[in-house]
């Protein structure tokens, strides 16, 4: 079964496109080829495809509608409210009205199976519709005047409607007496539906918004403290690893020189974690503050790049003395908060209160 569902659907995507390609509709080209391939002519699909067509139509039809209703505005339905409205019923009413007059003459049909007839002509092809109205949507036709969502909205609740109508004539016809719950049972199922897909919806949003801030509050963690006071306190941490003593020299210098990057964007206002050290270096030239650093920078940075892109294997002299350069450029390029009295402030605060008090 599972072979023949492939074989339905990847026939009619091809077909399909074959058939838009020569300018005629892609839906007609589906409806040859589900003909051809079906048991009933060259016996392509296996038979047991039948029993589930049922369940297959309706999952196009759930697919399609849903669709149509994601393609719609509520700003665009506002314009276009009443004959939207009128859209949905008027239709559908006067094609059917006109089949219980005519059929019975035309057809010689009695005026039960005229009604019946009526209400299957009425209803409108959701597959037909909706692809070509959202694709003049997409191309801006109507536009002014919202025809494509008038349209839309309007065989949408068409459907609906003449579903509602042949279920009651269906049901007085095998039964010989209509039945008051089958005009409202589906119409219920319907807001029902509805109610509780949407209270579902709602409870998900809140689920996902509460995640949502719950990660945000963790994430947002304010760390007042200056560039440096991070820098040094990550550098003793590296230091206290001894993750080169350990072996992991590539990790020692990954660290090391991902801490100075860090120190640089904050402290310079340069994008450091995304440059290449050259380019750090050729950048802390324009900081009057870094010149003093510079060669120790660019010393930590050759060596890194050695370990990490040729694999060599420093010096023990060389790790220790890149954890003393690390710290020393860190201090060199230092800039402290200045607390700059308020106007009118004595120095002296402490004074300041002590008399008050006293007072």
């Amino acid at each position: 079964m599972l072979t023949s569902i492939a074989i339905i659907l990847l026939s009619g995507l091809v077909v399909g496109t074959i058939f838009s390609k020569l300018k005629l509709p892609s839906l007609l080209g589906m409806i040859i080829v589900g003909i051809a391939i079906s048991p009933h002519c060259l016996n392509i699909v296996d038979k047991s495809i039948i029993s589930i067509s049922g369940d297959l139509r309706q999952i196009a039809l759930v697919i399609i509608l849903t669709r149509a209703g994601l393609s719609l505005n509520i700003s665009d339905l506002k314009k276009v409210g009443r004959p939207a409205i009128l859209m949905c019923f008027v239709p559908a009413c006067v094609e059917m009205l006109g089949t219980i007059i005519l059929a019975p003459m035309l057809l010689g049909v009695s005026r039960l199976e005229a009604a019946i007839i009526g209400s299957v002509i009425a209803a409108v092809s959701p597959a037909v519709i909706v692809p070509r109205m959202i694709r003049l949507m997409e191309e801006g036709y109507g536009k002014s005047k919202s025809i494509p969502q008038l349209i839309l909205a309007g065989a949408s609740v068409d459907d609906v409607f003449v579903i509602v109508v042949f279920t009651a004539f269906t049901t007085l016809a095998s039964t010989g007496e209509i039945v008051a719950t089958s005009f409202v049972q589906i119409p219920i199922s319907i807001v029902l539906g509805i109610i509780g897909l949407g209270v579902l919806i709602y409870y998900i949003y809140k689920v996902v918004q509460e995640m949502k801030n719950n990660q945000i509050e963790e994430e947002i963690i304010v760390d007042n403290r200056l560039p440096h006071e991070i820098a040094l306190e990550e550098l003793e941490k590296i230091k206290s690893d001894k993750l080169w003593q350990k072996g992991e020299v590539k990790v020692y210098y990954t660290e090391l020189t991902d801490t100075l990057r860090d120190y640089f964007t904050k402290r310079f206002n340069i994008p450091a974690m995304e440059m290449t050290s050259s380019e750090i270096i050729r950048a802390l030239k324009y900081e009057h503050d870094a010149v003093d650093a510079i060669e120790r920078v660019r010393e930590i940075f050759d060596i890194s790049d050695m370990v990490k892109f040729a694999k060599m294997e420093p010096s023990q002299d060389d790790n220790e003395m890149s954890i003393v350069n690390a710290f020393f450029i860190v201090n060199k390029t230092k800039k402290e908060e200045v607390v700059l009295p308020e106007e009118g402030q004595p120095e002296e605060t402490s004074n300041t209160e002590i008399q008050k008090q006293k007072q």
